[in-house]
Parts: structure tokens; sequence; C-alpha cells
């Protein structure tokens, strides 16, 4: 009996394993509920016979004006009783026409067959082995799309497929010419120019990357986004962010089908032919036959396979979706991933949820459909947008049709979040370091800290090792970076001065390196404190082993902390303050003070007496300045030998305390169109010294009384200019200031400068920085102001100011002092010789001049000017030009004036031409003093006593500033600036490159020429930009470049805050 049961058995058996393995059908079994499900795509079997097909199944057409009731016959032709002629099946070669037909509610003349309905598999096996039209009764449609045989994902192209309304454009073959179609209205209005991809590489190793049809069916799958992934492409694309649609509004959201024909099965199982349309919230399918279990809510959908949501678009000739868990599966598919945004092919698709999918056999990149600059080929592909992280195995990079870079396994960051591995390299070619390169390693140790490895290779000097570490906490957070360079091999060997083996370095044989430490931390809404520590080992490590691009011409570090206390009406700040000088030159009294500590405690308050408003204020410091005994090494000339030595040179700068406490009230009045300020303010000073010698008392105090008056006018009315009207505005402005004279020679100079000389500094109560010096005054400073302002945007079109200082009486306090050898602007001190106190007996101080205008929205210029009266010689004098066509395209042009009459001596008259000729100085009132005519050799010598530029003060400036950044082709721009000292006679500094941006991929190149301002070639010491222009030192040359894959990674030295410091309006991607 068991025999006869297996015979009888054996071949459902086979049938059903052959089914399963066929290879016709790709067949999956579900995990847990040990179901198959299969989808046909290869090989299908022959077509099926329309009628034997649906049978007598009911029919729904969702696309008729009227439905037909279910399970009702629909005739074969209308009003007529007899069955229709059979209709040859077409294959379609055109996009299909689909007619609309009413629907007749009578039933037919032959009594329909009846059969029992049709398992799901075998719908879905009808639906899949269709090679032909569906023979459906001419009365009710025409044509219906078909699948074709082997269909691949390019085999349909959108222009004979696609429902979607606007253009669709495709070609069946490569060599033929574009066949577009239009449906419906275009959303924009005009045609699209479909630009083939072929016509742009020319010039290639590999073939493109997608084809004229996988770019059509691109544009399409980005059409069906609500935004354009690649709208702004100046983005980066790690600054979108990940927004993944919310399930359970999918979930409440009702499956919106809509189809050609369609039939349903006991309300749980439906098949639908011809233009396929499904949407539910932000999914959306459309195809040309589909099939839907609402129980399992499987969906198959075969035929030109377009479908999208907000994370993802694909497109493919078969799919499988589990829209309960969104899981997926397609083969020979083109996807699109907006928010990263990447696009690509892949032979397989499997996504396991809404955030993870895999892609085998995949090719992707994140240029915009038509541009395929570069794409990452991988045989496997991973892309987790919980995690933000994507990986590939196998991968290479193609690169304008080039092979460029190959891995075997590369992972890459999908948005902004951190993630582990290696960083881009960055390398470049200089003078002094030779071929310089350097790995960075980021380690992503915890949501709230992270760290940087970066070593670093200098040809010229070695291995050097550096880092950083950055921390974040509720309450706080900072960087701590280092670098540690164990032996420059350029700094090896002994020096000769004479017959002495020295080092003229001091950090002969030394290893070098520096480290900085930064934190904020905030104990409550009303106390904070910084920490900003410096240190580096040697004077020269910036100028030899700092960044060419991001380097800046400084003297001296900076090293604070400080803690403050912040109310309405009170703030309280302590600090303490340390330098270290990076500029051997700065000796002595030149190197700043620190401060341990200094306290500022400053109150306010605002009260009414008798309805007038009064402001009382309190301002009050006390500082400790403490400086290091300095010690340099100088040359010194043997008298007996005539040979140079160096020789130790020590000098003591008194130290000391000081204390200021400034008191002022002030009623301030104002109406529309009136102000006046008056104040009253009372400065105390107390100095306690040491180390002052015994010529100069320990204790020191000044009082002084200041007295000041603030007033203006405003005037305004409406004027016609080339038929605009403006607003025009007068605003007289008068500014009184008294503070009586007193001697202050006897007072140390810790902390105070003077400041420069502008439009706006005429109205300050003290023309000295810091506490140090209080001028005297008694003098009116006269300004007006007038502008031209746009009343439609609040624009100021044009803008002027002008004025100068009237002086009543002659002023005495400078800041020289006999601890300090600094000079006034003529180069006055306060014992100075009386036939040089010009500057001081002078009754009107320059006079100011400004302007700007706005004269368009693409125009703007600036100018402003100082004339001296008492000389009749222009001091200082300014033009800039400013274009901007559109963003990131800008052009401007400057000059600069400005005379530097601090010595009694001419800068630009002992330039190379002039070298060993005597000459006589032009600044005025200088013309009968006595000049040395410096030699060659003095020039070059910074300790020379002839050498005028050995005091490191600035020089005359007479410079011309362009730069620009203007499009060239094809997205390629030059970017580039010179300045040229006209003062010397040499470029300043000036570089030049291109850049090329578009979408997914940056390039930029540029060479620079420069001066660093710290490394004179000519001499032992470092020296000013200035002097190293007067004293021929040469130039310093590099050559830096940086491309970066949008979306993937960039390698070289990036540029963006290099271009953002040097050329005005620059304004680097986001």
């Amino acid at each position: 009996m068991v025999r006869r049961l297996f015979w009888v058995c054996l071949p459902t058996l086979l049938s059903q394993a052959s089914l399963a393995s066929d290879d016709a059908w790709n067949c999956q079994q579900d995990k847990n509920s040990k179901e198959w499900v299969c989808m046909g795509d290869k090989n299908p079997t022959p077509p099926v016979d329309a009628a034997k097909q649906l049978g007598n199944k009911p029919l729904v057409k969702n696309r008729a004006s009227v439905a037909a009731p279910a399970m009702q016959p629909i005739p074969e032709k209308p009003g007529a009783l007899a069955p229709a002629s059979k209709v040859e099946p077409v294959k379609l070669r055109v996009a299909p026409v689909v007619k609309t037909a009413p629907v007749s509610l009578q039933p037919p003349a032959t009594e329909p067959t009846t059969s029992t309905p049709t398992t799901v598999t075998k719908a879905l096996d009808a639906m899949s082995a269709a090679k032909e039209p569906v023979e459906i009764p001419d009365t009710t449609v025409e044509d219906i799309p078909v699948v074709a045989e082997k269909a691949s994902a390019t085999d349909v192209t959108p222009a004979q497929s696609s429902t979607d309304p606007g253009w669709h454009c495709g070609a069946v073959d490569a060599k033929e010419n574009w066949d577009c179609k239009l449906v419906g209205a275009d959303p924009k209005g005009k045609p699209k120019t479909v630009k083939s991809s072929d016509d742009d590489f020319d010039w290639r190793l590999l073939a493109p990357v997608f084809d004229r049809q996988e770019e059509s069916i691109f544009s399409n799958l980005n059409d069906r986004f609500p935004v354009d992934p690649w709208a702004t492409c100046s983005v980066e694309a790690s600054a979108r962010k990940n927004k993944p649609a919310d399930k359970k509004l999918r979930e409440e959201s009702p499956l919106d089908m809509n189809s050609n024909y369609s039939e349903v099965f006991d309300n749980e199982v439906g098949n639908y032919v011809g233009n396929v349309d499904i949407s539910r919230a932000d999914q959306r399918a459309s195809s040309q036959a589909a099939h839907y279990d609402t129980v399992s809510e499987i969906l198959d959908l075969h035929g030109n396979v377009f479908y999208s949501e907000d994370e993802i678009g694909m497109y493919t000739n078969s799919a499988t979706l589990k829209l309960a868990s969104d899981e997926a599966r397609l083969r020979d598919s083109l996807f699109i991933s907006p928010t990263t945004p990447i696009r690509g092919r892949a032979k397989a698709i499997y996504r396991d949820n809404k955030f993870l999918s895999r892609y085998r056999d995949a090719t992707y990149t994140s240029c915009k459909p038509g541009n395929q600059d570069w794409a990452v080929h991988a045989s496997e592909l991973k892309l987790n947008k919980e995690t933000g992280k994507g990986a590939a195995k196998n991968a290479w990079l193609e690169f304008k049709g080039f092979p460029v870079f190959y891995s075997p396994y590369l992972s890459f960051p999908m948005d902004d979040r951190r993630m582990t591995g290696f960083l881009a390299p960055v390398f470049h070619n200089t003078r002094s370091n030779g071929f310089d390169i350097s790995t960075p390693f980021y380690w992503n140790i915890a949501p709230n800290y992270d760290a940087t490895l970066r070593p670093r290779y200098l040809m010229e000097r070695g291995i050097l090792l550096g880092g950083d570490f950055r921390y974040l906490t509720e309450s706080a957070h900072g960087e701590f970076s280092a670098e540690f360079l164990p032996n420059d091999a350029k700094l090896s060997g002994n020096t000769k001065v004479g017959d002495t083996a020295v080092s003229e370095n001091p950090n002969y044989d030394k290893s070098r390196y520096q480290f900085s430490l930064n934190n904020a931390i905030r104990f409550s809404p009303k106390i904070t404190s910084n920490v900003d520590l410096n240190y580096v080992s040697d004077s020269n490590y910036f100028s030899d082993l700092g960044n060419s691009l991001s380097f800046s011409n400084f003297r001296y570090i900076k090293s604070n902390a400080d803690l403050k206390y912040i109310d309405d009406g009170i703030r309280l700040t302590t600090q303490v303050v340390s330098y270290q000088k990076v500029d051997p030159t700065l000796t002595g009294r030149r190197v700043p003070y620190r401060m341990l500590p200094q306290i500022n405690l400053g109150l306010d308050h605002t009260f009414n007496l008798m309805n007038t408003p009064v402001f009382a204020e309190l301002d009050s410091e006390f500082v400790y300045f403490q400086h290091d005994t300095d010690t340099e090494l100088k040359k010194v000339t043997n008298p007996v030998t005539g040979r140079q030595n160096l020789q130790s040179v020590t000098t003591v700068v008194p130290e000391g305390q000081r204390l200021n406490i400034k008191p002022s009230v002030s009623l301030p009045w104002k109406s529309e169109s009136a102000y006046i300020t008056p104040k009253a303010s009372l400065q105390y000073t107390q100095y306690l010294l040491n180390n002052q010698g015994d010529a100069h008392p320990d204790t020191v105090s000044r009082v002084l009384p200041i007295l000041s008056v603030d007033s203006g006018l405003y005037f305004e009315k409406n004027v016609d200019i080339a038929s605009t009207t403006l607003q025009h505005t007068l605003e007289p402005r008068l500014f009184y200031l008294y503070i009586p004279r007193t001697g202050q020679k006897d007072m140390p100079v810790f902390d105070s400068g003077l400041y420069d000389f502008r439009y706006n500094s005429m109205f300050r109560e003290n023309r000295f920085s810091g506490t140090d010096r209080v001028q005297d005054a008694n003098q009116f400073t006269l300004a007006l102001t007038s502008r031209l302002i746009d009343p439609r945007n609040g624009k100021e079109r044009l803008k002027l100011n002008v004025g100068s200082i009237l002086y009543l009486q002659d002023r005495d306090v400078t800041l020289a002092s006999w601890n300090s050898d600094e000079t006034t602007s003529d180069g006055d001190t306060y014992e100075a010789n009386p036939e040089k106190s010009a500057f001081r007996q002078q009754r009107f101080s320059n006079f100011v001049a400004e302007a700007s205008s706005q004269l368009s929205d693409h125009f703007s210029m600036d100018a402003g000017l100082q004339w001296n009266p008492r000389t009749n010689y222009m001091e200082r004098g300014n033009i800039g030009m400013h274009f901007v066509n559109n963003p990131g395209e800008l052009i401007n042009l400057s000059f600069q004036y400005r005379r530097d009459d601090s010595k009694c001596r001419t800068s630009d008259a002992v330039i190379e031409k002039n070298v060993g000729v005597a000459y006589k100085p032009a600044t005025p009132g200088c013309e009968n003093l006595p000049h040395a005519t410096p030699t060659a050799a003095e020039l070059k010598d910074p300790d020379s006593p002839n050498n005028p530029y050995n005091d490191n003060t600035t020089q005359d400036i007479i410079l011309s500033d362009a730069s620009f950044r203007w499009p060239i082709y094809d997205d390629w721009y030059g970017i580039g600036r010179w300045q040229y000292s006209w003062a010397y006679g040499r470029t300043q500094e000036a570089f030049l490159g291109l850049e090329k941006e578009n979408c997914c991929w940056r390039f930029r190149i540029i060479g620079r020429h420069y001066f660093n301002g710290l490394t004179n070639p000519n001499s032992s010491v470092t020296t000013s930009v200035a002097n190293s222009l007067a004293s021929g030192a040469e130039a310093q040359t590099g050559v830096f470049f940086q491309i970066e894959l949008k979306g993937l990674t960039g390698i070289g030295q990036k540029l963006d805050d290099f271009f953002e410091r040097n050329i005005y309006g620059y304004q680097k991607p986001q």
C-alpha cells in the first residue's frame, strides 16, 4: 500500500520541485512563514490565451468612467451578440495608446464558460510568462503593454511606456536619434534638453558607466522626488539629513491602486494589468502589471517598474516588495538615494528594512543625472542609513573614464555623522621642506570624544607625529593638539662664526614640538571660563614646520585663562595672560608683559533724575605685570683679531602693579532729529614698581578729570536721482573733549599703544590704548555724515564721512617713557627738541574722508584719504572696487598708500637701485637732520645701525592688490591674487590657480609666491615682511592642490579657508 501511494504522489512531488528549481523562476522561502515567493523574469513560458488566463474572473476597469459590476461578464462587442474575431497579438515598438470604451451592462448572447478561480501562483505565472499582449476584445482596449522576453532594466525606454506627465525620451539603439514624447502638460513649460552622456567621454579608457537610456531613466526617477536631491549643488552631501518617513503614517494611509484592468479574488488577492499606478503615503510605484496580496502585504511588480519613496528610488523590470516590513528584492536595477545623494546600478538589490540595503555588483556615483565623471565599482555594497555608514568590497574608483584607485574594502560616511577610519591624505611640496605628506587617521572614540592622529613625513626634515583630541560634555568643550619632531635633519651640524664653532640657530640638535589646549566651560548661566594655552619649542617652529597656507604673520603667541561673571549691571573678569615670542628680533621691552593676574570689574546702572535719564558706570582694573630677564646672542667683533663671536647680552626691564579706577556719569538725551550726551569721568591710576632703577620712584599715581560732550543733528529729505527716489540725509556731529595736562613721563608703559587714526577714532576720549597714558586734550571734533538710502530695501547707495579735530592747545603727552623707546607719529618724545614739536603744535589733525557706495546689487566701492594740513601731504589713501556677478564670480581691485614718518628718513630711498648712493630724506620736517648712507652689506645686516630697517617698524606702504574668481569654461574657474609693493618694486604676495566645481567633484590647484615674514635667508634672525622685501630676501614658493569627490572623499590641502582670508567676498561652500 505504501509503495502504491509513493508512485501516485511521485509526479506531484516532482512537478513542485521542478517548478521551484526552474530557471524561469526566482524563488525565496520566508524563514518565518516558510512561504515560497517566486518571480519569473528569465526564459518565460509561452504566452497564454487571454480567455484561458482570465476565464470568467471579474475584471474591474479602474480607469473607465463607468465601473462594471462584480462578476458580470463584459460583452465582446457593443451591441453585438456574436463573439468578435480573434485579435492577433502585436509587439509594441512605440508607446501604447490606451483608448477608453464604454462598458455595456448587457450580457452577451452566448453563455460564458465558467471555471474555477485561478490560484495566486497561477495568476503570477500568467503575468510572468506573458511575452505577447493579452487577447482582449477590441471593444475595451486596443493594446496592452507587454513584458518583453528577457527584458532588462533598459529594454523599454521611458518614452515608450511612462505615464508620468512631462517629457520622456529614449532610444532603442544608441546610434539612433532620440524618441521623445510629452505626456500631459509640461511641468516646466518647455522641453527638457537631454544630452547624451557619450558625448562627454571622447577621451576615455573605459566605456561610459551609464548609457543614454539609463541616464534618461535616472532623470525620470529624479523627477519623482518632491525635491531634486541635486538642486543645491553647493551644499555638501554630508550636510543633508536623513528623515525617514513615519511608519505609522504609512500604515494608516490607504493603498491607492489604478490600472487599465484589474481582477480581485476574495477581496484579498488582486491582479492589475496596464499602466499600473500605486501610491501610499510617500510610496509610489508604477509598472505594466502588478500582483498584490492584502493579507501578506506582498506586492509583485513586472514590466518597466518605477518605485520611489522619500529615501530611495528604483527602476527595474521585476520587483517584490513586502510593504509591511519595508523589504524588497530587485534584479538588474537602477537606484537613487536622495538623502546621500547617490545613484547607481546593481545586478541585485536586497532591502532588508527601511534603513539597510545591500547591492551586488554595484556601480554608484554622487554625480547628478547626465554627469558621470567619477564612479565606484564594487562587488558588494552596503548602505545603512540608521548608522550613517556605507561599505564596499572589492571597490575600485573610476575618474573621467580611467581607473585610479583600488581597495579590497572601502567604508565611507553617508551623512555628517562621524566614523573611524583613514582620512584623505594631505600633501604638498615646498622649497624648505621638500615633499610633505600627511596621512591622518580619525578615531571616533565615543559620541562626545574623538581623536585624529596625523603622522607626517617631510623629506628634508624627517617624521613628525601629531594629533588632536576633542571632547564635549554637558558644560564644557575643548581640544588638545600636539606635534613632535624627534630630530630635525635640516638643523644638524655645526656652523662656524669666525674661528669659533657655534650654531647660529639656538635649536641646534634639539627635538622640536608644540602643543595647544583650548577649553570652554560654563559653570552656570552667569559664570564661564575659557582656557587657551599655546607653546612651541623654538622661535622658528612655525616658519619651518607650519602650514604655508594657514600661516599668518605674527611675532608672538598668546596664552590666557579667564574666569567671568556677567549679570545685569555687573561684569567681573579675572584672567592670566602670557606671551611667547616667535620673532627672535623681539627683545627686552618689545616683548609684551605677562599679566599675572588681570582683574576687571565693571558696574553700570541707569536711573531717572527729574525725568532725565542718568547713566552711571564704574570701570576698574588691577594688573600685575611681569617680564622675564631677556638674554640674547649677539655678534661681537673682536677688536684685536677682527673676527666675530657670539656674546650673551642681558636686558632687565621694570615690573610692577597697576590699579586703575574710573567712575563716570552721563546724561543721554535723544529726539527724532537730535541728540546730546554730556559725560564726566574721574580716572585714578596707581603704580607699585620693581626694577625701576634708582633714578625713578617705586610709587607713582595720577588723578585726571575727563569731560566730554557728544552731540549731533539728523536731517533728511527725498531726492529723485535717475528716476529713482532716494532718501538723502545730513548728519552733522560735534564732539568736545577736555582733559587737563599732567606730566606722565615717570609712569612706565606696560601695555599702552597709539590707536590708528581713523574717522571713528576722532570720537575717542583717549588716543592711547590701555591706561598707562591718558592724553591731554582741549579739542573739538567736527564731522559730517551724508547718506543716500534706498527706501525700498534700506541699502545705503552712498555714504560719505568727513571730519577733523580742532586742537585748542598743544599736546604734550606721548608714549615716551623711561622704560620705552616708542615714539609718536612724527618721532616726538616727551623731552624732544622744540624744533621737532610741529606735530604737537598744529591746530588741526589730518583731514579724514571716507566714502562707500553700493551702486548696484553687483558693484560697490570704498575709498578713503587723510590729508595733513601741516605738511600739505596726503598721509594715507585707499580705493577699492568690488564686482560680484553671481555667487562665486567676483573681481576686486584696490590701491593703498600710507606714509610712515615715524622716523626722519625715507624707506623708498634705500632700495637696491639707490644702494651706496647718497640720498636726501623726503619726510617733511626732517630735511636738515644728518643721515648716513647705508651700504649693500649694511642693508642685509639687520644689526647694523645704518640699516634703516633694523628696528622692525613699519615703512611706507604703496601697495596694489587685485584678486578674482571668474568662470572660464564649463565649470572651470580662474582664481588668484596679486599684491605688488611699489615702494620696494617687488611682488609681496601672489597666487594663481584653476578651480573646477560641479555637483559631484571639485578640483583646485594654485601656485603661491609669498614672504612668510619670519625667515630671512640673508640674516641669522627673523625679520618682517617689509624688511624681507627691502633687504632682497628670497621669496618662498609652493604648489598646492585639492581634489574632492563629493560624497566620497577628498585629497590634498583644503584651500577654502585660505581663499576666504585672501579674497574679499569669497565664501567657502557650506
